[in-house]
C-alpha cells in the first residue's frame, strides 16, 4: 500500500521536495496518520501508540526532480538507437530519429510521406496545392508523426527544445567523461539557520540558491581553504571584475572604468536588432568579439520554421535563456535512481553464486 506524503502546514505553500527531505515539514499540524512507520529500535512512540517518521527518498514515494535534459541526454534520447542495437552492436546508425538518410517514409503504405514538421525550402512550410508534404504550416499536433524507438514524439521538427547546457563552441573538446554537461554556474543552498541546517525559502516555499564562492568547480582543498578563510574573517572569493558570476554592480556603462572597449557597442545600451532581449553586457568580451555568454543555452531538434539540416540530433544552436520563441519549446527529464539496468529479465548475465547467509555464533 502506497502512503501519501503528509500535507503542508501552510496550505498555500507549494510542496518542495528539498525542504521536506531536509526535515523542515514535520511537527504539530503536519504529522498524521499517513506517516511512515518508524522501525528504528530507538524511535519514540507517539500518542497513537505507533512510532512514525517522514518519508525518505529511499521509500520510493518521492520522485526525482524534473529538469531540462542536458545536451548529451537529449541527443541520446533523440537518436533512439535502442531499436538498432543488440548486445551493444549497432546494425545501422542514424542521421535522424528514424532510420535511413532521407526525410520521407520508405514503407509501402506511407511511402513518400514527410516524417517530421519542418520547412523544405524558403517559403515552403507545408507543400503546395495538390500534394502537401508535412501538412502543417506552423506547429502540428504532437502525434502527427511516428515516435522514435524510445517512443518519443517530435525529437526532430515541430519545435526546437531547450537543454540545460550553456553554449560553448568547443564544448565537445572540453567535456569531462563523467559529467558531459556545460553549466558554468555553481550555487549553494542558503541556510537561514546554519547551526540547525535549516534551508532558507523564497515566497514560493522553494530553497534559495546563492552564487558559490568561486565561479568554477572547486577541489576539496579549495573548499576547505575557503571555509577556513571565512572563519578567520577573510575571503578568497575572486574580485568582482574577475568573477563572471559576480552580482556586484558594474561601473557606469560607456566609461573606461566599466569597459576597456567602451567605444564599441558593448559599452552602450542594447538594441533589440543588435542583441537579444535584455541581454547583459560582459565588460571584457561580450559584444566586442562574441554574443556568447553564460546565459546562452543550447537548443536542438529543428522546428516547423527550420530546414532539414537542423533535424539532425547532433546539430545545435544557442539563445539567451531569457528569450522566447514560437520555434523553441522544451520537455522534461529526471535523474535516474536505482539499478543501472531497468529491465534485466531475459538478458544474458554472468552466473554469480549467492552469498551464504551470515549466522552469528
Amino acid at each position: 500500500m502506497v502512503k501519501k506524503v503528509p500535507s503542508m502546514k501552510n496550505k498555500n505553500e507549494p510542496f518542495s521536495t528539498e525542504i521536506y527531505l531536509n526535515g523542515q515539514n514535520k511537527g504539530n499540524g503536519i504529522d498524521g496518520k499517513n506517516m511512515m512507520t518508524n522501525l528504528s529500535p530507538t524511535a519514540r512512540v507517539g500518542a497513537n501508540g505507533h512510532a512514525v517518521r517522514p518519508v525518505i527518498f529511499e521509500d520510493g514515494i518521492l520522485k526525482a526532480a524534473y529538469r531540462l535534459p542536458d545536451e548529451a541526454e537529449w541527443e541520446y534520447a533523440a537518436l533512439g538507437l535502442v531499436g538498432n542495437t543488440q548486445f551493444e552492436n549497432t546494425s545501422e546508425n542514424k542521421m535522424y530519429p528514424w532510420n535511413g538518410m532521407g526525410v520521407r517514409s520508405p514503407k509501402r503504405q506511407t511511402r513518400g510521406m514527410i516524417l517530421a514538421n519542418f520547412k523544405r525550402a524558403s517559403g515552403d512550410f507545408m507543400g503546395v496545392a495538390g500534394s502537401l508534404n508535412d501538412k502543417a504550416d506552423i506547429t502540428a499536433p504532437v502525434r502527427s508523426y511516428l515516435p522514435n524507438d524510445f517512443g518519443l514524439y517530435n525529437m526532430a521538427g515541430n519545435v526546437n527544445e531547450w537543454t540545460e547546457d550553456t553554449y560553448r563552441e568547443l564544448s565537445y573538446e572540453e567535456f569531462e567523461e563523467l559529467n558531459a554537461f556545460r553549466g558554468n554556474e555553481f550555487v549553494n543552498k542558503r541556510l537561514s539557520d546554519p547551526a540547525k541546517g535549516i534551508l532558507a525559502k523564497d515566497k514560493y516555499g522553494q530553497p534559495i540558491y546563492d552564487e558559490a564562492p568561486a565561479a568554477k568547480k572547486q577541489t576539496w582543498a579549495e573548499v576547505v581553504a575557503s571555509q577556513n578563510a571565512a572563519k578567520a574573517g577573510t575571503t578568497t572569493t575572486p574580485a568582482a571584475d574577475n568573477n563572471p558570476l559576480s552580482t556586484a554592480k558594474p561601473a557606469t556603462l560607456g566609461t573606461d572604468a566599466a569597459n576597456k572597449y567602451a567605444t564599441g557597442i558593448e559599452g552602450k545600451a542594447y538594441k533589440a536588432d543588435q542583441r537579444g532581449y535584455n541581454d547583459t553586457v560582459n565588460t571584457v568580451l561580450y559584444g566586442h568579439t562574441t554574443l556568447v555568454n553564460d546565459h546562452s543555452k543550447v537548443y536542438k531538434g529543428g522546428s516547423w520554421n527550420d530546414l532539414a539540416y537542423w533535424l539532425n540530433p547532433a546539430t545545435h544552436r544557442f539563445m539567451d535563456q531569457d528569450d522566447a520563441s514560437a520555434e523553441v519549446g522544451f520537455r522534461c527529464a529526471m535523474d535516474m535512481v536505482g539499478a543501472a539496468e531497468v529491465n534485466p529479465e531475459g538478458k544474458t548475465h554472468f552466473e554469480v553464486k549467492k552469498a551464504k547467509d551470515y549466522k552469528p555464533k
